[in-house]
């Protein structure tokens, strides 16, 4: 491995365990045994440079894997699941922390770039992915809000399982058995879909 493909790698684990913010570019330098000073012959823009090319060498991964299932799975449920099982064995990417806290101390340029990776290399990918599979969507579902929703599923599950809250297959399979196929009781019903459930009031206890 190349210095700065090593410096990368270290980058990715300190920006992750620290935040852009209070990332050190001397820990970094340290953990790929050379001087601070030298980081910057490889990255002359320093920790900017360094947190967008660790970023993106992370976010290449997510293109990668989600093309590969898109030729390899044929139902929806299974291209979300295989997707989430990838996601849960990285090394955490937590979105939230990126686009609202990390972001924010970027220059206007360096969140521009970043914004366009997340789009290039996971949004988008997913999205395209997950239209492949309209035809078992209800009429009316918007692709980019499910592909948000099931995002953020992701992050509470992986959470919880590292918070030690649940246990990974069953969280996982459970969470997205809910979020495709609901947790209410649908009845027939002349009704929209979104009315159509059961309504009565269970019975309280005295």
């Amino acid at each position: 491995m190349d210095t700065k493909a090593r410096v990368i790698r270290y980058a990715q684990q300190e920006f992750l365990y620290h935040g852009y913010k209070n990332a050190s570019l001397t820990r970094i330098a340290a953990l790929s045994e050379i001087k601070p000073a030298s980081i910057y012959h490889h990255f002359p823009r320093g920790k900017e440079e360094i947190y967008l090319s660790s970023q993106q060498a992370e976010l290449t991964k997510y293109r990668t894997i989600l093309h590969q299932l898109l030729s390899t799975t044929i139902q929806l449920e299974d291209y979300l699941l295989q997707f989430a099982s990838w996601y849960f064995e990285q090394p955490p990417m937590n979105m939230q922390i990126i686009t609202q806290m990390d972001m924010k101390a970027l220059s206007k340029k360096g969140q521009g770039y970043l914004n366009q990776r997340l789009a290039d290399y996971v949004f988008d990918p997913l999205t395209q992915g997950i239209q492949h599979f309209h035809n078992e969507f209800k009429p009316g579902i918007h692709t980019q809000r499910f592909v948000g929703v099931f995002f953020s599923l992701l992050t509470s599950v992986a959470s919880a399982i590292q918070s030690g809250y649940d246990r990974g297959e069953a969280a996982l399979s459970d969470s997205l058995n809910m979020l495709l196929h609901g947790v209410l009781k649908i009845e027939a019903c002349d009704s929209p879909p979104a009315l159509c459930y059961n309504s009565t009031p269970r019975p309280i206890d005295v």
